[in-house]
């Protein structure tokens, strides 16, 4: 069984060392409660089925959506929009942007995109709705020529690229108002999952809040 760390209250820790422990729950068994391996994914298709999905075009209308994504710019996302991902739930752009730049600057500052393929989407997925299949290398050392080896994912596993699944859903002004991504495709749970469904979507909504204090505390002051 694994708590949440208690430094937090009455005394302050690195925000490095306090986005470690909100990243990883401390018994593999609990994280593996908290995923589905098996059971289907965002896509609607148990994460073999994904993986295999064949790689299409991508739309002129979804350009700069895709560019988006690629260089973590957050112009193409509605005001209200919502990212989930295994680490945390942002609700709102600017919430948003906090959860994509926060975790970068105390853990892992450079990513490099190393696979990235627009999907086929199954027909029973809603219209604009796009599918991204992509390989992440992560480096703990910017300058580094090795990705750092992580095991967030799957506890018996240490990754050096992430594989991911991304569901990205858009309104009529292809605006993005969903960003779901799921590591190596498999399914996160939710409330709607019972109680490990439940405490995760906890945690997840607490990580969000804390990585948007962490990164509000270490924005640079105006002169």
């Amino acid at each position: 069984m694994w708590m949440w760390p208690c430094s937090f209250a009455g005394r302050s820790s690195p925000p490095i060392q306090i986005s470690r422990r909100i990243l990883v729950p401390a018994s593999p068994t609990l994280r593996r409660a908290m995923s589905n391996s098996s059971s289907p994914n965002s896509s609607g298709l148990p994460p073999q089925q994904s993986k295999a999905l064949p790689e299409r075009s991508v739309e002129p209308t979804e350009e700069k959506i895709i560019s988006a994504i690629k260089d973590t710019t957050y112009e193409a996302y509605a005001k209200d929009a919502v990212f989930k991902d295994p680490v945390g739930i942002a609700e709102g752009v600017e919430s948003i942007e906090a959860q994509f730049n926060g975790l970068a600057k105390v853990i892992l500052p450079r990513a490099d995109i190393q696979k990235f393929r627009v999907l086929k989407s199954p027909d029973s997925l809603p219209p604009r709705t796009i599918l991204i299949d992509q390989d992440v290398a992560y480096f703990r050392d910017p300058s580094s020529s090795s990705p750092t080896k992580v095991d967030i994912v799957i506890p018996t596993r240490h990754l050096s690229t992430l594989n991911s699944l991304l569901t990205i859903s858009t309104n009529e002004q292809y605006q993005i108002t969903r960003h779901v991504e799921e590591w190596d495709h498999q399914r996160d749970t939710s409330k709607e999952d019972g109680f490990f469904g439940l405490l995760n979507d906890q945690r997840k909504k607490i990580t969000a809040s804390l990585v948007n204090k962490i990164v509000g505390s270490n924005q640079p002051k105006d002169d």
